[in-house]
Parts: C-alpha cells; structure tokens; sequence
C-alpha cells in the first residue's frame, strides 16, 4: 500500500489482502497492520468475497490460484474439497498492487 498510517502509534504501511475474479476485477479487498496480514487475513478476505463480492453473484468459485503453498494449505483445510486450489504465480495480484502504488 502507498502510504504510511500515522496517529496509532508507531507509523505503519498497511498490508492489503485482495481476491480478484478471472478477468481481474477486485471481488474483495481488506486492509490490515502489518502483525496482523498473514495467511488467516487473505482467507477472512476470501470469505467476506465469497458472501458479498464488490461484483458478480455471492457464492464460491470452482477454482482459486494463490502464490503460497502455505496459503493453498489454510484454504483447503477452510474450503474441504468444495473448491479446486492452484499454486502458481499471481501476476494480476502484483498489477493491482503496483496501481495502488502510483
């Protein structure tokens, strides 16, 4: 994220978990402190995406791609089955990132 919070204490930048459809739309976004993103953050923002995405029917995609192994691993164990997950490079997330950026 581009700025730093201020006024909470110790100055922080803020760590964003995003889900994006196949087309690259942002589904759900979620902003945390530092100590507090991680893996359980970027699921928490999977599910608030799934419920009530920004566009698009509520519900569960068929498949998901995530960048970690560790990420894919908290996800299956939330997700049993219900929706394919694939460990590979994501780029789009990298693309909407750099846009926040600037």
């Amino acid at each position: 994220m581009p700025g730093c919070v201020t006024g909470e204490g110790r100055a922080y930048r803020p760590q964003a978990s995003l889900w994006l459809n196949a087309e690259g739309v942002i589904l759900g976004m979620s902003v945390q402190k530092p100590d507090d993103a991680g893996d359980d953050a970027v699921v928490s923002a999977f599910w608030e995406s799934a419920r009530s995405p920004k566009v698009g029917p509520a519900g569960l995609p068929g498949r998901v791609r995530v960048a970690s192994q560790s990420l894919a691993d908290k996800l299956a164990e939330e997700l049993e089955g219900r929706v394919a997950i694939e460990v590979a490079p994501t780029p789009e997330i990298d693309a909407v990132a750099e846009s926040l950026r600037t």
